[in-house]
C-alpha cells in the first residue's frame, strides 16, 4: 500500500512538472486568482476562500438579524437591520442621535489561535462620512489585546471594502475568548455588512500544517478528480485550491507552485 501510495505521489509531480511546462499560462492565471482574491459575495463566503480559512464569525452578513450580535449604546443610538446590504438582502446598521462615549456592537467567543496570521475583513459606510474603530481583544480581565487595537476606518456615503491584517498574539495557543467590536463615536447613521475574519493560508497547505509538502499532495491526489458538491466534507473542498468545483490539474499546479514553502 505504502508503495502504491509513493507511486501515486511521484506521478503527480510529474503530471504537476509537465503541466507547469505546458500550460504556463492558465496556471499562472489560476496563481494570480489566489494570491489575489476579489471580494466575495455572501453566497461564495459560506466556505474558505482560496489562500484563507474559515470565517470565525456567526451571521457575518445579519441574514439572521441580530443573532450573535450584542449592541451596546450609553446615549441615543439604535442598532437595526436594514436591506438591501452591500451585496445581500440584509445589513446591520447604527444610528446615533447624539456624540456617544461609548456605543458599539461586537461578536464575542471568537476562536483563534496566536501566533497566526489573519485578515479581517468588511463592507462599510456612513451617511456623513465619519469614523468608526476597530479593536479585537481579550473578552474578560485583563483584557489582553489580540492583534487589533482601535483602529480606524473612514466610511463615506457609499460602499466601500476594508481589510486589515495582523497576527495574533505571539504565543502559540488557541484563543477562546476573543471579542471584536465596531465603536462609533459622532453623530450619524452607520451601515456594516459581510464581516469576515479569516487566518491567512498558504496556496496548498492542504493539511493547515504551515508548509506545502508531500502530505498535501498525498491529500490531493487521493481527491483527484473529485467534483465538489454541497455535500462535500471540509477536506475535498479544501482540495479544490482554485475553488473551480473539481479536483484537477490546475489545482496541482497551484500546489506544485507554492511545493516545499
Amino acid at each position: 500500500m505504502q508503495t502504491e501510495h509513493r507511486s501515486l505521489v511521484v506521478a503527480a509531480l510529474g503530471i504537476a512538472v509537465f503541466v507547469t511546462i505546458a500550460s504556463t499560462l492558465p496556471i499562472q492565471n489560476s496563481i494570480q486568482s489566489a494570491l489575489n482574491p476579489k471580494p466575495q459575495s455572501h453566497a461564495a463566503t459560506t466556505q474558505a476562500q482560496t489562500g484563507y480559512g474559515d470565517n470565525v464569525f456567526l451571521n457575518y452578513g445579519f441574514e439572521d438579524g441580530r443573532t450573535n450580535w450584542t449592541f451596546f449604546t450609553d446615549t441615543a443610538g439604535v442598532f437595526s437591520i436594514i436591506t438591501p446590504g452591500s451585496d445581500s438582502d440584509k445589513a446591520g446598521q447604527i444610528t446615533l442621535s447624539a456624540q456617544s462615549n461609548n456605543t458599539q456592537i461586537y461578536q464575542q467567543d471568537l476562536l483563534l489561535t496566536s501566533g497566526k496570521k489573519y485578515r479581517f475583513e468588511f463592507d462599510g459606510r456612513a451617511l456623513n462620512s465619519n469614523d468608526l474603530n476597530v479593536s479585537l481583544y481579550q473578552q474578560t480581565d485583563p483584557f489582553t489585546n489580540y492583534g487589533i487595537n482601535n483602529v480606524s476606518f473612514n466610511l463615506n456615503s457609499n460602499w466601500q471594502h476594508f481589510y486589515y491584517e495582523f497576527i495574533a498574539s505571539p504565543e502559540n495557543t488557541v484563543l477562546t475568548q476573543a471579542r471584536l467590536r465596531f465603536v462609533m463615536s459622532t453623530r450619524d447613521t452607520y451601515t456594516v455588512d459581510n464581516i469576515q475574519l479569516r487566518e491567512i493560508l498558504k496556496i496548498g497547505d492542504i493539511n493547515r500544517d504551515g508548509v506545502v509538502d508531500v502530505f498535501d499532495l498525498g491529500l490531493l491526489v487521493a481527491h483527484y478528480g473529485v467534483q465538489i458538491t454541497d455535500v462535500s466534507d471540509e477536506m475535498t473542498r479544501r482540495c479544490d485550491i482554485n475553488m473551480d468545483k473539481v479536483v484537477n490539474v490546475f489545482d496541482l499546479g497551484l500546489l506544485i507552485a507554492n511545493y516545499g514553502k
